[in-house]
């Protein structure tokens, strides 16, 4: 039996306005994503690449990926990020007046009325100051690096100063 011509162009139709509306929401979720809590509410959350963001009760971050880099901005709140290696695509976050740059890592980033306080679970960060602008600095820039935040170490950036202490197996486990 065939298929008739009418169901046939219904058919084509219907998948190829599935193919571009899931096509549509893959792109709008690499181009610019908002996620956030309520107060009491957490959520965990994959991004496009594989790396995974837990946010805290009453937080926001902003997703913005393109094909140069990643780059999150954590609007309130607190939230922990176990980053996807990705070499050509620096993961960024952007809170308070720092800047943070993990590249196949885990961290968390806390943003407070008295500045933003970044633990490190996993690897290292690079911790920089963000009075220059709204977009990550260079590699050329690094000459203003803040601070150098390994595995158990918290880094609290107040100002222009940055206090780095490292932390006991149970101070880290309640950080993150």
């Amino acid at each position: 039996a065939r298929t008739p011509r009418w169901l046939a162009g219904a058919l084509a139709a219907t998948v190829a306005a599935i193919v571009i509306g899931a096509g549509w929401i893959f792109y709008k979720q690499q181009a610019d994503t908002r996620f956030q809590t309520a107060i009491g509410e957490q959520v965990a959350v994959i991004l496009p690449d594989g790396s995974s963001v837990n946010l805290n009760t009453n937080s926001q971050v902003d997703v913005d990926y393109s094909q140069r880099r990643r780059v999150i901005r954590l609007e309130r709140g607190e939230a922990y990020f176990n980053v996807a290696h990705d070499a050509h695509r620096p993961f960024w976050v952007h809170a308070g007046n720092r800047w943070v740059r993990a590249v196949g890592t885990a961290f968390n980033v806390y943003v407070r009325p008295a500045g933003v306080q970044v633990t490190v679970s996993e690897g290292t960060v690079n911790v920089v100051d963000a009075t220059g602008g709204k977009s990550p600095p260079s590699d050329a820039s690094y000459a203003k690096l803040v601070a150098a935040v390994t595995a158990g170490e918290q880094a609290d950036a107040q100002g222009n100063a940055d206090v780095i202490r490292g932390l006991h197996a149970a101070e880290l486990n309640r950080s993150v």
